[in-house]
């Protein structure tokens, strides 16, 4: 019997986990159209990961990068791009990230945004 539920609950809380973050991204995204600064960043590292089921399709990619907000912080936060936006970025080099000025945390790729 309990195996029975842990079957019933666990896509149930994969699909709502997934709904969580998609909501959450969502609100993000809309502030920073609304509070967004625009600063020049540095492109930290580039990666690039192959998954199992993926094996003959693209490669996930993905930029960690790091830029400083107005009160002089640093904030560090990676992002998935598309594959043209990926190889145009040189690790070390300047990428145009927008961040919301009420939660300097939250930010992307200017692209994104």
């Amino acid at each position: 019997m309990s195996s029975l539920i842990i079957t019933l609950l666990a896509p149930v809380a994969i699909v709502t986990a997934l709904v969580v973050l998609v909501v959450r991204r969502a609100g993000q995204m809309r502030l920073l159209a609304q509070d967004g600064v625009e600063v020049t960043g540095r492109v930290v590292a580039k990666l690039e990961q192959r998954l199992q089921k993926r094996r003959r399709g693209s490669p996930v990619r993905r930029i960690h990068y790091s830029y400083v907000d107005a009160a002089g912080r640093t904030h560090d936060n990676p992002s998935l791009v598309t594959d043209d936006f990926w190889q145009a970025q040189a690790e070390g080099g300047p990428i145009a990230v927008v961040y919301a000025k009420s939660q300097p945390h939250v930010s992307a790729p200017k692209h994104l945004a």
